[in-house]
């Protein structure tokens, strides 16, 4: 809500109070056994009228106001629109005549930047035929250097298949030699094979003997544990008895403090059912009497 509406706001809270406090007023006397079935009835009607009155009236309120604001907001927008719409005419022919300098200095600018683009394509050429003089330079500079690197290759050609020749007969001697050790390292191999052979029969036996070792061991284990269950068993079955006793006595104490609440609950209910059936009996009996 609005500021405005406070007051509004303070009579209905003022109704919903009431109605609250007669509330409690009808519990209570149906509590003490008053039938009151007729003042519930009035003062629900009551304040159901009371609010619908209070709701039509600040909505209507807030409708009227809000039409109010508009159109005066409106009113005012349009004094200052023909207030300001001189000003404005005024601001934009300000607006072009500056944006025409603008575009005049611009001009200037674009001026000066094709002038000093004319003046870099003429040194680009000038770059370029100086570059093309030194290209023809490098060029025959170059043909002289292929012609002595020809020769000198040719040179270094001869060399190399000379020096290969070499190369290949000392290879093909070391292959011989090669081959010649090759013949004893598979001799060695062959006796280091058996050997690891015979040691690892032995490390078999003696793994066998350790798991033989190890399997008695897990029996004795095994019993030890077996001893052991049994006597934590019996134990636990001592411990379970005392704790059951004391969480059954919890458990009892919560059931019967919800079983009471429980019953509140239902004779809260049960007398206003009462109550209401016995409002309607006597009237269906006062409108069934004969006239």
């Amino acid at each position: 809500g609005n500021h405005r509406y406070h007051p509004f706001t303070r009579v209905v809270a003022v109704v919903v109070v009431v109605d609250i406090v007669l509330q409690v007023v009808v519990f209570v006397a149906a509590a003490a056994g008053v039938v009151v079935v007729v003042v519930v009835v009035f003062a629900a009607i009551v304040s159901v009228v009371v609010e619908l009155v209070i709701f039509i009236v600040v909505v209507s309120v807030d409708v009227i106001l809000a039409v109010v604001v508009v159109t005066g907001r409106r009113n005012a927008m349009r004094q200052t629109d023909r207030q300001s719409g001189r000003e404005k005419e005024r601001e934009r022919e300000g607006e072009r005549e500056r944006r025409r300098k603008r575009e005049r200095e611009k001009e200037r600018e674009r001026e000066k930047g094709r002038k000093i683009e004319r003046e870099k394509e003429r040194e680009r050429k000038r770059e370029r035929e100086r570059e093309r003089g030194r290209k023809r330079k490098r060029e025959k500079e170059r043909e002289g250097e292929r012609e002595r690197g020809e020769r000198e290759r040719e040179k270094e050609r001869e060399g190399e298949r000379e020096r290969g020749e070499r190369e290949r007969e000392k290879e093909r001697e070391g292959e011989r030699e090669g081959e010649r050790e090759k013949e004893k390292e598979g001799e060695r191999e062959r006796g280091r094979k058996r050997k690891r052979e015979k040691e690892r029969e032995r490390v078999q036996e003696k793994e066998r003997d350790r798991e033989g070792e190890r399997e008695r061991g897990r029996v004795k284990e095994r019993e030890k544990k077996r001893v052991k269950r049994q006597a934590d068993r019996l134990t636990n079955r001592q411990t379970n008895r005392q704790t059951g006793r004391q969480v059954g006595r919890q458990t009892k104490l919560l059931q019967d403090l919800s079983l009471v609440w429980q019953w509140k609950q239902l004779l809260a209910t049960s007398i206003s059912l009462f109550l209401l059936l016995a409002h309607a009996y006597r009237l269906r009996n006062n409108d069934s009497r004969p006239q």
